[in-house]
Formats: C-alpha cells, structure tokens, sequence
C-alpha cells in the first residue's frame, strides 16, 4: 500500500470509531430524561415556587396603585364590577377587570393583605412553567421540554413580574393555554380547540387590553397552515374564531360604555370617559406611537404634541426605539440573554424542516393540484413546523412591537420570554441533532454558543460593577466550549464524511492532526461535556439578575429584575428608579407620586374577610406610611362629607385608601391628567358638603398638575385662592411636601 493512501485508511478507521462513539451519546439527553422527567420537572417547578414565593411578604403590597383598587373592590359589587380605583367609585383603574378580579378573590378568601393580591401572580407564574413544558415537549420531547421550562423560570423579567400585584404574570398565564388550544386545533382541524383559543385570547383581553393580542398573528397563522382541512373550511374558521374573540374582548367594554356615565366610575386614564377609547387610545395606540394623553402631554412637558416620552415608559425606562433596543442597558438584562440562541434556534429548526419543499407544496395544492385518482390532497404543516411558526411568530410581532413602540414598561417584557425560553430551549435539542450530522448545520451549536456569548457581553457593558468578572467568565468559557466541539467536530471534516471528494492537501492536514484528534476523542461524552458547559456558562447572567432581585426584594409600582432594581426600588415615592439615576420628574414633568406621609399608622379590624389592612411594606420593604394626625383631624372634623379628602393624583390617594379603606377622591385619576370634573361640578360638590378637604402636593402634582394634568390647574388654583388654609400645627403634623386646604365650612382661616 502506497504510504500517501495510509492516512486514507486511518482516517477512514477513526470516522468510523467516531461513528459509534457518537451513536452512543447520540441519544443521550432523551434516555436519560424521558425516565427521569417527572422528577427534574418537580425540580423545575420547584425552583420556580421558590422564585416566586421566597418572601413574597417582603413586597408588602408591591404596586399601591392596583392594591388600593383591590381594597376598594371588596367594599361593594358595584366598586368590584366597574374595578373602581377608591372606595367611593369615583374613578376607575386603567385596566380591564379580570385580573383583578382574581385577586379580589384571593383577598376576600385570605384577608385583603399585600400576600392575598400577590398569590394569584405567583401561582400564575409556576402554572406556566408547566403549560410551556407540556407545550414544547409533546412536539419536541422532554429534553426540550425540561429546558424550555427551566430557561422560562430564570429569566429575570418574569420572577420580578411574578411577584408583582401588575397581572401581566395571569395574562402570560392565558395565552399560554391558548398556545395549547391552538397547537391542539391546528393539529386536528377541530373548531372546538380554536374557539377555545378564541376564548382565552379574549379573555387576555380582559385582564390586560391589546397586549393580549400581540400573539394573534401567530394564532391565526399556526390554525391557517397547519389545520388539515380545506382552505375555504380554515378561512371559515378563522372568521368564526375571530367573532368569537370580539365578543368575549369586548363584553365588559361595552356593559362599561352602555353604562351611564352618572351611574359608574370615570373612566381612569381616558380622555372620553370610555372604555373602548382607552382599549384603544391609552392602552392601544399610544403604545405604539408614544403620544400619551395626546396633546395634553405634550403640554404638561413643555414638548409638542404627541411627543414621545422621556420619563416613566419613556425612552428613560426604555431606551431609545431601534433595531438593537432590545439588547441596550435598560431591556437587555430583563429578557434578552438567550435571545441571539433563540434566533439560531429558529434558523436551525426552520431549516431542518425544509421550508422550500414544504412551502412549494403549499402554493401549489392551493393552486388546486390533484393526486391521480384521489381527492384534491389537503396541504398542512407538520407539528413540528406548526410550533416553529407559532413561537417564532411569536417571538418576532413582540420583538418588532417592542423594538419600536414609545410607550411600555418594562414589566410588558414578561410577554416576550416564553417564546425567548421555548425556542432557546427547543434550538439547544436541536442543534446538538444537527451537530452530529455532516451537513453544513452542524456548524451552528459552536457558533450559537459564541454569538450568545458575545450578545451577554453587549448586555453587560453598561454594568461597571458586573462586567469586570461576568463578561470574561463568559466569553472565555464559551469559546472553550465551542472550541471542544469545533475539535471534534473536525474529524468529521478530515475524514471527508461531509463531502463527496477531497483534496490530497485535505490528507495530509488531516493526517498531521490524527494524532491529537485521537487523544481528544478518547473520550465519548467531549461533545456532550462541551455543550453542557457551554449552556450551563450562558445561564450566569439570568440566574445572577434574578437572584439580585429577589436578595434585593425588587417589585413595588413598576417592577424591573437585576442591579438597577436592586439599587433603585420603587415605593410610594419614584426617585432615581431608572437607568443612569434619573428620576422621572425630570422627563416630562412626571413629578413625585405625591407628598411624602409621615407616621405609621394602623386601621381597627373592618367587616370585611380577615380584618382590615395594617400598615404595612411596600413595594421597597418600607412601611406604608400615612400622616396619623392628619387622619385623626380629618375624620374628626370631615362630618357627613362623602370622601375623608381630595387630592390630584392616585398615588397620593393609594396609602391612604389601603391603610384607612376610606373613599379618598383623585381629582385627575392615575398621574392628575384626568380631567374629570370642571370647576363648576367640583363647586357643587363642596356646597352639597361631598368633599370639603384637599390635600396637594407642593410639587409635581400640585399646582402644575402633574404629567399631562395642566387640565387640572384650574381646580388647583381655585382651591388654594378660596379655600382656608389649614395650618399643620393644628394636627400636630410636620406636613412636609403637602398643604392641606379646607372648603365649605372649615373654621380655620389663612
């Protein structure tokens, strides 16, 4: 034998070796999971009770806003139905019931208390860690299963969320379930599962308006390819589906609307006193364009119209909308760390379910082609291809929709990562498939591990603190790992396995390599250790920002995961809450949530299930803290009047409602933007002696009115020029930050 054709011989007897090396990892993760699932499932499950229960009390009642209204729900149907935001039904949240009325529930079973309003969240959490397991493994096996369910329990935004009275956690919940329906539908071309669909979506609908939405594309595009049926019956189905999923949206709206307006609560955060216009204005369109409260904003700020904005929701809390938002200081570290092994996973599975073949096919049977001698053949997707199309429509409507919109905070992200944690989870399984095969895809698990890898490191440059360790941890383990199996993946590539002909200078590479190859591949599981390493080195970032919210107990009015959380907590006051230090006062003329109550105070037990509310921490682990002398001076003073005293904004009201449970009246709704008295209807309510207090703060929504609330300044202004000005000697209060005026048979003077 020649000695140019020895390295032939030996390449050929170590691509066989390797071969049978491989086909005995090559099934690994599933023997060794499919036994054993229901125990690392308890385990994930577990870990995401733990997640979201570990001193849940520590939250207090997290976001005040939405607490009051729970506290105000329980004092009346009336109050429970219309989601009034004070005991007096004088305003509405700006939300949808549903979710809240879940919580009401909890609260009136347990006793209203910041654990009752939080325990739906958390339990919705947990519950879809499992819905996505059941969803990705009865397509893709346990293996992917088990990830995805893990890589969703860890991501950072969703443990925040999940501890946060903000209902996002019960909306991720819903259309997960409608996932399912979906994924049933498409596969058995049954109506039932899509009108089931329908139903939930709507009902999503109702807990957080067209947020919901946001996955109905994907929906309908799932039923639409992958039902096996015919076209005409799809379409059908589809618009049946979609009668469905207006009525069940649109119930409550329009109960809401055809509701008179003297017999409901305002509308919060409307400008029409409308539902519908809030569905679609305030929490529709706006969202998208950033022009909150219209013109108003725009006046309130000193910017024009329809100005995006820079504070709260804003480009502060949100970064500046582009291409890469997702992956900046403020979004990147709440749900992108997997985000670049998502994509990969799309371009890997997508590929190897032939899109031109099955895609061609499709054209071409709704062109109408016919078998010889069968009946026209209905063109469907696979199951497989089905859930590529519905997590990775999914994933991109939410990413464009978050990558562009002007106004959202940042919680909302809790949407995007259970398609972020399905498909990583899924495109991890599947690129270890395609890494031992000789295509041109096996390529892609090593350089998947390095393009995450250099994507956590754009997410962490703007941490000074984190980066100096976390970065290189990362990025050299990682190029460890895709080394590994890059080294013995090239045996593949020597041995020729991947190609039809090769070159004599391919030889003699291959051959001065064979020896050190042969040392590497001595060991079968290299490939298995390598990738595991590689995988387990991507989760440092999410577990780090996870566990740093939940040592730092981050939650309270707008929840947010990692170190800025954790150095920047949000309570009844926001101040430096944002990325940078800002303060949300200095964007947009979004001031203090109201003055600052002194005093710890504690309400006698009240009628309803489990006693009335102690004082208690909020979102930042303070007590909620109200003025007991202004209390006490005011309920001994107010008489018959219908509300203890009125203020401009909800989150000066908030404290007071969920200590006292006393009707508190909020001038201008959530932010003081609400116009909704005039001066003349607040007039008549002081001389029918319904209110006679004031109290307003000395700045932000004081005399200005607060973001988009210049409206309201009239109001202000006739307060502080005609009613008597109580000095806080006389409740023996320092009154900080707050002036209290009385209307309408007050005996102090000025």
């Amino acid at each position: 034998m020649p000695a140019s054709a020895v390295p032939e011989v030996y390449a050929e007897s170590h691509a066989q070796s390797f071969h049978s090396r491989a086909a005995q990892i090559a099934h690994w993760p599933r023997e060794y999971f499919a036994p054993r699932r229901r125990r690392v499932l308890s385990l994930i499950l577990l870990l995401a009770a733990f997640c979201d229960f570990y001193e849940l009390q520590r939250n207090g009642y997290a976001n005040l806003y939405y607490a009051a209204a729970i506290r105000s729900m329980l004092e009346n149907w009336h109050n429970f139905f219309f989601v009034s935001f004070d005991p007096g039904g004088f305003v509405s949240v700006d939300k949808p019931p549903l979710g809240f009325w879940i919580q009401a529930a909890s609260a009136k079973l347990l006793g209203f208390s910041g654990f009752s309003i939080l325990l739906p969240e958390a339990l919705a959490g947990v519950a879809s860690v499992g819905v996505l397991y059941l969803l990705i493994r009865r397509i893709f096996g346990a293996p992917a299963g088990l990830l995805a369910a893990l890589l969703l329990t860890i991501t950072p935004i969703s443990v925040v969320t999940n501890r946060n009275n903000t209902i996002d956690s019960l909306l991720v919940l819903t259309v997960l379930l409608g996932a399912y329906a979906v994924s049933r539908a498409a596969e058995q071309g049954s109506l039932r599962w899509l009108l089931l669909c329908a139903l939930l979506v709507g009902l999503g609908f109702n807990i957080k308006m067209l947020e919901a939405y946001l996955v109905v594309p994907a929906f309908a595009a799932v039923y639409l390819f992958g039902a096996p049926l015919r076209w005409r019956t799809r379409l059908w189905h589809l618009a049946l589906a979609g009668v469905v999923l207006l009525v069940i949206s649109l119930s409550w709206v329009v109960a809401v609307d055809l509701t008179p307006a003297s017999a409901r609560p305002y509308v919060g955060s409307s400008t029409t006193n409308s539902e519908l216009e809030l569905a679609l204005g305030y929490n529709g369109l706006q969202r998208l364009t950033g022009a909150l409260f219209g013109a108003r904003a725009g006046a309130a700020s000193g910017a024009p119209a329809g100005a995006s904005l820079g504070g709260p929701g804003g480009v502060s809390e949100n970064g500046a909308p582009g291409l890469f938002r997702l992956l900046n200081q403020q979004l990147g570290g709440q749900v992108s760390w997997l985000l670049a092994l998502a994509f990969v996973g799309i371009l890997a599975s997508g590929w190897g379910m032939r899109p031109r073949q099955w895609a061609s096919t499709l054209i071409a049977r709704m062109r109408g082609e016919q078998r010889a001698g069968t009946a026209q053949a209905v063109a469907h997707l696979t199951p497989q291809q089905s859930a590529l199309v519905l997590w990775g429509g999914w994933l991109l409507t939410q990413a464009i929709f978050f990558s562009v919109a002007g106004f959202f905070h940042t919680y909302y992200l809790s949407m995007l990562a259970p398609s972020v944690a399905a498909l990583a989870g899924t495109g991890v399984v599947l690129l270890w498939r395609d890494y031992r095969t000789v295509n041109w895809r096996g390529w892609l698990l090593p350089a998947a591990l390095v393009l995450t890898a250099i994507t956590q490191a754009i997410i962490l440059a703007g941490y000074a603190e984190w980066n100096s360790w976390m970065t290189p941890l990362i990025v050299v383990v990682s190029l460890i790992a895709a080394g590994a199996l890059v080294w013995y993946r090239i045996e593949l590539v020597a041995s020729g396995r991947d190609t039809p002909q090769r070159s004599d200078g391919a030889a003699q590479w291959h051959g001065v390599l064979q020896p050190l190859l042969s040392r590497i591949m001595r060991w079968a599981g290299v490939p298995m250790f390598a990738a595991a390493l590689g995988m387990l080195v991507l989760l440092v970032g999410p577990v780090t920002w996870s566990g740093v919210s939940l040592a730092s107990g981050a939650g309270g009015t707008l929840p947010t995961a990692g170190p800025t959380a954790a150095s920047a907590q949000v309570g009844v006051r926001i101040a430096g809450g944002f990325p940078g230090g800002a303060r949300p006062g200095a964007f947009g003329g979004f001031g203090d949530f109201g003055p600052p109550p002194s005093g710890a105070f504690r309400s006698p037990p009240s009628d309803f299930a489990g006693g009335g509310p102690a004082a208690g921490p909020t979102g930042n682990g303070q007590d909620i803290s109200v003025d007991t002398q202004l209390v006490a001076y005011l309920e001994a003073h107010r008489g018959s009047t219908s509300y203890l005293f009125a203020t401009l904004s909800s989150q000066t009201a908030a404290p007071y409602i969920i200590v006292t449970g006393q009707p508190v009246l909020t001038l201008g709704g959530f932010t003081g933007s609400d116009q909704i008295l005039s001066l003349s209807a607040l007039q008549a309510m002081i001389r029918e002696g319904q209110i006679r207090y004031f109290l307003l703060s000395g700045g932000g929504f004081g005399g200005g009115g607060g973001q988009g609330g210049a409206g309201n300044a009239t109001l202000v202004q006739w307060v502080e020029a005609n009613c008597a000005t109580i000095p806080a000697s006389e409740f023996g209060s320092s009154g900080a930050g707050a002036q209290v005026y009385a209307c309408g048979g007050a005996t102090s003077g000025n």
